[in-house]
């Protein structure tokens, strides 16, 4: 199947209903660009296809605007939440153990990752509840002229 744009899968209201639940420990405002962008990156990243510059600039194709305003919002948004993103991941997604519980793998966010590798690790996190719980996703070739600044 090819898909000349990202568009049908970004507007997707199932991948989006999970992308909004799977997100919600971020405490975002929904209504906003940055929200926006910070979902579509996830929901790329999570389709494990292209590379970091690639979605930016399907994002910045879909949103009319340039791919270095896209990586800045997404930037000012995780900067802007109320504590670092790797905080708020693991309290709501890799709590410590409880006294009794045996000893179970976790997938827990390093502190400190660039941008780039904190949406790649949301967006393989998606994926992996995305194929385990909810087999939505299939595989989708992109048009040439997706490929712009």
């Amino acid at each position: 199947m090819t898909i000349p744009r990202v568009d049908p899968l970004l507007n997707d209201q199932e991948i989006n209903y999970l992308a909004d639940l799977f997100l919600s420990c971020f405490e975002l405002d929904r209504s906003t660009r940055g929200y926006r962008y910070f979902k579509n990156a996830v929901i790329l990243f999570s389709h494990g296809a292209w590379l970091p510059h690639e979605i930016y600039g399907y994002i910045a194709h879909t949103a009319d605007t340039t791919r270095s305003d896209v990586r800045a919002v997404l930037k000012a948004t995780l900067d802007g939440l109320s504590a670092p993103v790797y905080e708020m991941f693991n309290a709501a997604y890799a709590p410590p153990p409880v006294q009794c519980e045996e000893t179970v793998r976790r997938i827990e966010m390093d502190e400190n990752l660039d941008l780039d590798r904190t949406l790649s690790f949301l967006g393989t996190v998606f994926l992996y509840l995305i194929m385990t719980n909810y087999p939505k996703y299939s595989y989708i070739v992109l048009d040439e002229n997706m490929k712009r600044e």
